[in-house]
């Protein structure tokens, strides 16, 4: 799960992720977002529990 903070145009992305992949492509997602400045990506890779589909 990601979750994600905005303040003044600052984007923090917390969280985990099942896959690698998944934290460059929040990272952009956040960086296409209008009004965002900058983006501080500190989603981790997470093992178990991830919930799955």
């Amino acid at each position: 799960m990601v979750y994600v903070r905005a303040r003044s145009g600052a984007i923090t992305l917390t969280g985990t992720v099942p896959e690698s992949g998944q934290i460059a492509q929040a990272e952009e997602v956040a960086k296409g977002a209008q009004g965002v400045k900058s983006v501080t990506n500190k989603i981790t890779l997470g093992g178990q529990g991830g919930g799955g589909q």
